[in-house]
């Protein structure tokens, strides 16, 4: 599945943009909006939402990832996909110490599911990384095909009482060891934005 869907991303890359007329409902919700506008100003970057809307098999595939997903944008150099997803919490969300709990468990959980299914995964609390709460940050590396891809996703809460994913995937060999620092510096950078950031109009 993972090979059809970066098939899908590239036939679509070197196609002019389209029309936004079908853009994702909900855009807003949350901080969308501004994850948008910050990728879209970042070289080497391309929107895939326009796309998207206008292809449902393309369309279809990224849900199959990341049901309910808001973004999606594609690496140039890489060819990599980056979905973002995230809804409105239904509870003000833990904070402190019972945040601090909170990810370390779900870093546990997280970890336990993804060795089932990836080759590798390395699943740790940004707490640990940043000196605060915050989420966590799962490294994994899938096969298919006899090619070995790598997924980084971070999940977290954001500012705004909402709750955050950014995935990203791409074939292990598609990045350097560099570039593969470069882009979750990215990621790290695009969770501040989504950390800091309440939703427009509020």
């Amino acid at each position: 599945m993972i090979a059809a869907i970066l098939a899908a991303v590239l036939a679509v890359t070197g196609a002019a943009p389209v029309s936004p007329g079908g853009r994702l409902a909900s855009i807003d919700l949350c901080a969308f909006s501004r994850m948008e506008a910050t990728l879209t100003g970042l070289s080497g970057w391309r929107d895939l939402g326009p796309a998207a809307a206008e292809n449902p098999f393309l369309a279809a595939e990224f849900e199959a990832i990341m049901p309910g997903y808001r973004l999606a944008f594609v690496h140039e150099e890489s060819l990599g996909l980056l979905l973002v997803g995230g809804a409105r919490l239904a509870t003000v969300p833990p904070r402190g110490e019972a945040e601090v709990r909170y990810w370390n468990e779900a870093a546990r959980e997280t970890e336990a599911a993804c060795a089932e299914a990836a080759l590798s995964c390395a699943v740790e609390p940004l707490g640990e990384l940043s000196g605060n709460a915050g989420g966590l940050i799962a490294s994994s590396r899938l096969a298919e095909a006899g090619e070995e891809y790598r997924r980084e996703t971070l999940a977290f809460f954001g500012a705004d009482q909402c709750s955050y994913q950014i995935q990203f995937t791409t074939p292990e060999a598609a990045l350097s060891e560099d570039g593969w620092s470069e882009l979750r510096a990215t990621l790290e950078n695009l969770r501040r934005v989504m950390a800091e950031a309440a939703p427009a109009g509020e």
